[in-house]
């Protein structure tokens, strides 16, 4: 019976086992599925997500550490920059009034600071060299000052604390009259003497070069303009220096200007003075308008226009800044502007000596640049070769050091701007004046 069902179905097997064939039934199916519209791409749910890509995924989400890493370096470097802003000492603006910092001074051919917070002084500059007459720059960050080695001046530029010590001028140059920092810290304008002429150079504050200016003129004073890079001086003409004009000349040495024409019967005495913005300007001129060409000071725009006597008093001969006259220096410095550039200290001494020259000795005197003040004369008297003096940052006091009879330089002293009063330094000193310029 298992026989006979096993040979009824046997052809049926076969053909399930052979090669596939198109069933009865395929055309039927195609004519039906060509007539029916193709299912939107959208109502299929896989299409909707990258299958493959998900497979492949690990269970646990990748963590994107590149952007972390560039996150946590920026915070990192703000971090750092606020930590070195907190750090780094907060410098004063380089015109106005500041706070009084360090007074730096040369004894016994060193380098020495004094602080009248502390009242203490220490060397910062020391050595087997002869070092004088430190100077600071106008941010109170560095100072350069003049060392003597067998008979040449060389000129240095350090740090505050005396580190760092650089020359910045080659050996063989003789006579150096006198030095600033630029406002800017990256050059230092000279006038030295080349072949016993006073000339003006240009060094940098680096120690990488130094250039001689062609200024056409013997040099009187240099001084940066403080709010830029041209320089101020003064310019002696003939082969005595007897006549002389102020002038205005790039630090590269191009674009020179005459502010002031020179006349033989209206020399400039000392040194032309910027004013703290760096928009006027004061010097002492001789006045040939008056019978015995009476010294007075003048203040112009820095253009030269707009020139004006100020601080003059009856019978007064002799009205300039308070200047020194070196031996084989002529005269050194100029009027002095107050910070915050209302007031001048000027040099006044009232009546004639033997001869007709001007009397000795003088005062020292503060006046109002627009005169609506009294004058505020220091009871100091100067004497022939009279002194160096500078203002406090503060504007609250004035450095002064007197020149005795042989113009050698003395003890340092203060003078009062308000009420004249004029007393000992408490350190001891007798260098030119340098008051370090700090923040407020």
């Amino acid at each position: 019976m298992q026989t006979e069902t096993l040979v009824r179905q046997l052809p049926r097997l076969l053909e399930n086992l052979a090669d596939e064939q198109t069933p009865d039934y395929y055309e039927d199916l195609f004519w039906q599925t060509a007539r029916t519209s193709q299912r939107s791409s959208w109502t299929v749910r896989e299409r909707w997500f990258p299958m493959l890509e998900i497979a492949r995924r690990p269970v646990m989400a990748r963590v994107p550490w590149q952007p972390i890493a560039v996150l946590v370096l920026i915070v990192a470097a703000l971090a750092t920059s606020l930590l070195l802003a907190g750090t780094r000492p907060k410098l004063p603006p380089l015109t106005g009034p500041a706070r009084n910092g360090l007074i730096a001074y040369s004894r016994d051919a060193d380098i020495y600071t004094y602080d009248p917070r502390t009242g203490t002084s220490r060397a910062i500059v020391t050595g087997g060299d002869v070092d004088l007459n430190p100077a600071w720059s106008a941010d109170g960050t560095r100072m350069v000052f003049r060392r003597v080695v067998d008979g040449s001046d060389l000129l240095f530029v350090a740090k505050a604390d005396g580190g760092g010590a650089r020359q910045i001028t080659p050996a063989g140059l003789a006579n150096v009259e006198s030095y600033q920092i630029s406002p800017d810290g990256e050059s230092v304008a000279i006038v030295a003497s080349v072949k016993g002429r006073p000339s003006l150079f240009v060094a940098k504050a680096d120690g990488s070069g130094i250039k001689q200016l062609e200024t056409g003129t013997i040099v009187w004073g240099a001084e940066f303009r403080p709010t830029g890079s041209d320089i101020l001086f003064v310019g002696a003409q003939g082969m005595d220096g007897a006549y002389s004009g102020v002038y205005l000349i790039d630090d590269d040495g191009t674009n020179p200007r005459t502010l002031v024409e020179p006349q033989v019967d209206a020399a400039i005495a000392g040194d032309a003075t910027w004013s703290p913005d760096g928009t006027r300007i004061a010097f002492a001129r001789w006045d040939p308008s008056v019978a015995q060409h009476d010294l007075r000071v003048h203040v112009m725009s820095s253009d030269g226009t707009g020139d004006k006597r100020v601080g003059h008093a009856d019978g007064a001969w002799w009205e300039s800044g308070p200047v020194a006259e070196a031996p084989g220096m002529g005269l050194k410095g100029g009027p002095l502007w107050s910070p915050d550039g209302t007031k001048l200290l000027i040099e006044r001494r009232i009546g004639t000596g033997a001869g007709g020259y001007p009397a000795h000795p003088g005062n020292p005197v503060v006046v109002t640049v627009d005169g609506t003040k009294p004058d505020v004369m220091v009871t100091f008297r100067t004497d022939a070769y009279g002194d160096f003096a500078a203002w406090s940052p503060d504007g609250a006091a004035i450095l002064a050091t007197p020149m005795d009879d042989n113009g050698d330089a003395t003890q340092q002293l203060l003078w009062n701007p308000l009420t004249g009063e004029s007393t000992a330094a408490p350190w001891i000193a007798s260098s030119q004046p340098a008051w370090q310029r700090v923040a407020p």
